[in-house]
């Protein structure tokens, strides 16, 4: 796993996308990076913060391992937002949103403040060159101790254990600060 893994930095916020579950939102670059995020509410602390500091602020990228613009829209009467990247023999998508709370979940739901991220990114056609890139941050500062598991990641935040799975293999940075996953994902995965 190469360090660090290519992005565009501060893009214009025009290239961004916005998802949401009614207590707090992420904001999507067209390069795939969600790199505007705060917990447990908007006005929490930031654990992806790139969109104002690219080097100490933490972001989440999903795309193509060579990083480009791609075009995004969302999907129709609903908060899901679509990115989509067309290489010479390949094209990718990346589909984001976050589940709207329920009030009456229980803990074992994800009840009372708890968030779900879905990022799907998957081959339309071809043989995508694709990256999951994650390095969280703590308010701009600390970045947080990963800790592997079979099908993904964990990490503590302000005492909330954050989850990762993923369908490939993950690899966690020997300092346990970052979490990426870099493979040719094939048409249809």
């Amino acid at each position: 796993m190469s360090d660090p893994i290519p992005s565009i930095p501060y893009l214009p916020i025009a290239s961004h996308g916005v998802i949401g579950d009614r207590r707090t939102a992420a904001l999507i670059a067209a390069d795939g990076t969600l790199d505007w995020f705060c917990l447990p509410i908007y006005d929490g602390p930031p654990l992806f913060g790139a969109l104002l500091d690219a080097r100490q602020g933490g972001s989440w990228r999903a795309g193509p391992r060579q990083p480009t613009l791609g075009q995004q829209h969302y999907v129709e009467d609903c908060a899901v937002l679509v990115t989509r990247w067309s290489g010479e023999s390949w094209e990718l998508e990346l589909t984001d949103a976050m589940a709207w709370p329920w009030d009456n979940r229980t803990a074992e739901q994800g009840g009372g403040d708890g968030r779900v991220v879905l990022r799907r990114l998957r081959a339309l056609s071809g043989v995508a060159p694709a990256v999951i890139d994650i390095r969280p941050r703590r308010d701009f500062a600390a970045p947080l101790d990963i800790t592997p598991t079979a099908d993904g990641a964990t990490m503590v935040i302000h005492e909330r254990t954050l989850t990762f799975w993923t369908s490939q293999p993950a690899t966690v940075h020997p300092d346990r600060n970052r979490l990426a996953v870099a493979v040719d994902l094939r048409e249809g995965e």
